[in-house]
C-alpha cells in the first residue's frame, strides 16, 4: 500500500520541467523583495564597479569578486529561505497532491530560484557598466565582464545548490544558512586557511562546481521520500550523485596536489625557484609559468631582448597604471628589442587573464600560481622572495643578456619619466 499522501504508482499527466520552473521564477520576479534587492546590487555594482583604467579590467575583477563574495552571502540565506517556503507556508499538501514526482518539483524550484539568483548577478554587472559609462571611461576590454561574470555563476551555482540541499533536507532554513557562516569565516578568517577552501578562485571552480550538481543530485534523491510512496528514483540521479561526489573531491585534490601553498603542500620546482636572490649586475631569477593564455613562459624565450619584468597584485590600485605603461612600452620600443614580462602575484589564477582582456594587453601577463597568504609582501610568492619585492608594483630592468641593471619602486616604477630614461639609456648602450 502507498503510504498516505504518497504519489500513487499510476500514470498521471506531468507538467513541463520548463514550464515548472518558469513559473517558479515568474513568482520570484514579481516579488517586492526581488525588485528592491535588485535595485540595491545595481548601486552597488555602480559604486564597486567605476575603477579607472585604459580597460574595464579593475571594474571587472570589482565586481566579479563582489559578486563572489558579498553576494554568496546573500545568495544562501535567499535560497534557504525560498527552499522552506511551502512547510513555512504550510501548503506541502497542496503542491505534492499535484501528478509531479518529488525530484521533478524540487528541480523546477531550484532552477527558479538559481533564475533569480542570474538576475541578481546581471543586476550587479549592469551597474558596474553603467559607472563606467557614466564617467565617460567607456567599455574597452568588455570581454573581461563576461569572464568575471562566468567565474560568479560557477561560484554562486554552488552556494545555491548547497544551500538548497541543506535546507530542503533538514526543512530548515538555518541549516542551509549554514552556507552564508561558511562564506564569513573564508573570508574573516583568510590567513589561516588555505587555498582550496575558498570556493571563488578559478583554480577551484571546477571541484566546487561538480560537488554542487553532487549535492543537488542527493538532494533530488532523497527530498521528501514518504510523498514518493511505490515510485522509485530514477536511475539517473542514484548514478550522477556518488560519481559527481568523487569527481569534485578529486578535482579539488589535484589543485592540492599540484598547487603551491605552505598550509596544504608546496612544489618542489617553484620552492627552488624561491631559493633564487636577485642581485643587481647578475642574471635576474628565472621561472617558467603560465601567461593569460594558459602558454608557459620564462625569461629564456626573450633571448638578446631588454626586459622590463614588473610585479603587480590586483590588490593595489597602481598597478594598473603601470599595466597601461608597459603597453604604451611594447608598442613604442618593442621593434627595438625591448620586451615588457607582467608577472600577476594573486592567489587566484584568473586574474592574470581578467587584466589581460580588460586592459587588451599584447604582452605576457605570467601568473605566479604559488602565491599564497602572507604577513610581508616578499613572503607571498615564490617570485616575489625572489625579486625581493617589498613594494608594488615593482619593476626590473635587465640588459640584452637579461643581467639586472635598474630596479624600480613605486612610485617610479608607474610615474613620472624615469622608467623610459632607463630604457633609453639600455638603448643606447646596447643597441640591436
Amino acid at each position: 500500500m502507498n503510504p498516505p499522501n504518497a504519489l500513487p504508482n499510476t500514470s498521471r499527466p506531468k507538467s513541463p520541467l520548463p514550464f515548472m520552473a518558469w513559473t517558479e521564477l515568474k513568482m520570484g520576479l514579481r516579488s517586492g523583495q526581488f525588485r528592491f534587492l535588485s535595485l540595491l546590487l545595481i548601486l552597488l555594482g555602480w559604486s564597486v564597479g567605476g575603477g579607472g583604467g585604459r580597460g574595464v579590467a579593475t571594474s571587472a575583477y570589482g565586481v566579479g569578486d563582489t559578486a563572489c563574495r558579498f553576494l554568496g552571502v546573500i545568495v544562501a540565506i535567499w535560497i534557504a529561505l525560498g527552499a522552506v517556503r511551502d512547510s513555512q507556508m504550510r501548503t506541502e499538501v497542496v503542491v505534492f497532491t499535484k501528478p509531479q514526482p518529488p525530484e521533478r518539483l524540487a528541480l523546477a524550484r531550484f532552477i527558479g530560484f538559481f533564475g533569480q539568483i542570474l538576475c541578481f548577478i546581471v543586476a550587479l554587472f549592469l551597474g558596474a557598466i553603467l559607472s563606467r559609462l557614466a564617467t565617460g571611461l567607456g567599455l574597452m576590454g568588455a570581454s573581461a565582464y563576461l569572464y568575471q561574470f562566468i567565474r560568479s555563476v560557477f561560484t554562486l551555482f554552488f552556494v545555491a545548490s548547497a544551500s538548497y540541499c541543506l535546507a530542503s533536507l533538514t526543512d530548515s532554513a538555518i541549516a542551509g544558512s549554514l552556507i552564508a557562516l561558511y562564506w564569513v569565516v573564508a573570508i574573516s578568517g583568510k590567513e589561516y586557511l588555505a587555498k582550496h577552501y575558498f570556493v571563488w578562485y578559478t583554480q577551484n571552480l571546477l571541484g566546487y562546481t561538480l560537488l554542487g550538481v553532487a549535492l543537488l543530485c542527493f538532494n533530488l534523491w532523497f527530498y521528501r521520500r514518504k510523498w514518493r510512496g511505490d515510485t522509485k528514483t530514477p536511475v539517473i540521479l542514484r548514478l550522477m550523485a556518488p560519481t559527481l561526489l568523487v569527481l569534485g573531491l578529486w578535482s579539488l585534490w589535484a589543485v592540492v596536489r599540484d598547487g603551491h601553498d605552505p598550509m596544504a603542500r608546496q612544489s618542489k620546482a617553484l620552492e627552488r625557484m624561491e631559493l633564487q636572490s636577485i642581485v643587481p649586475g647578475e642574471l635576474a631569477p628565472g621561472f617558467l609559468l603560465p601567461d593569460q593564455y594558459g602558454k608557459p613562459t620564462g625569461l629564456s624565450h626573450f633571448p638578446s631582448k631588454i626586459l622590463i619584468i614588473a610585479l603587480w597584485s590586483p590588490q593595489d590600485p597602481d598597478s594598473t597604471f603601470l599595466l597601461a605603461r608597459l603597453e604604451e612600452v611594447a608598442k613604442k620600443y618593442g621593434a627595438q628589442g625591448v620586451q615588457p614580462v607582467a608577472i600577476c602575484l594573486s592567489e587566484d589564477t584568473g586574474v592574470a587573464r581578467t587584466f589581460a582582456l580588460g586592459e587588451r594587453l599584447t604582452y605576457p601577463v605570467v601568473y605566479d600560481w604559488g602565491t599564497h597568504n602572507a604577513s610581508r609582501q616578499t613572503d607571498v610568492s615564490p617570485l616575489a622572495s625572489a625579486y625581493r619585492a617589498s613594494h608594488l608594483p615593482y619593476v626590473v630592468i635587465t640588459d640584452r643578456r637579461h643581467r639586472v641593471v635598474r630596479l624600480l619602486e613605486p612610485p617610479s616604477s608607474y610615474e613620472g619619466s624615469t622608467l623610459d630614461e632607463e630604457i633609453a639609456k639600455r638603448l643606447a648602450e646596447e643597441p640591436e
